[in-house]
């Protein structure tokens, strides 16, 4: 009889253990649930600029402050100049379309053709 209520205690003493840490787990998870952008961004970040910081490293003289300061530079100037040339493709086309459209507007006012 001893032995069956030691069994049952120790499999409650178990249930409430695992009901315990999934409680804990669901309330860390809530808690981390602002961060966990950044922290996935910053992985993807850390591994994508892994191979220029090593570069700069080296470039550096195993400067650590200099060789990071310098990858961060280059890596957002990088991204920065593509994000400038895909804003400047997509405005030159913007332009071409709206001043066509300025003068077919600006010519069906006067009444008069374009065309030769």
């Amino acid at each position: 009889m001893k032995i069956s209520n030691r069994v049952n205690h120790q499999k409650s003493e178990l249930y409430f253990l695992l009901i315990l840490l999934t409680g804990i787990f669901i309330l860390i998870f809530f808690i981390f649930k602002p961060f966990l952008y950044a922290l996935i961004l910053t992985m993807v970040f850390a591994t994508v600029f892994g191979p220029l910081h090593r570069k700069t490293l080296t470039m550096t003289r195993d400067k650590k402050s200099l060789a990071v300061l310098l990858a961060t530079i280059s890596g957002f100037n990088y991204y920065r100049l593509q994000a400038i040339d895909r804003e400047g493709a997509t405005l030159k086309r913007g332009l071409s379309v709206a001043n066509g459209k300025l003068i077919t507007t600006f010519a069906s006012l006067f009444s008069f053709s374009l065309s030769a």
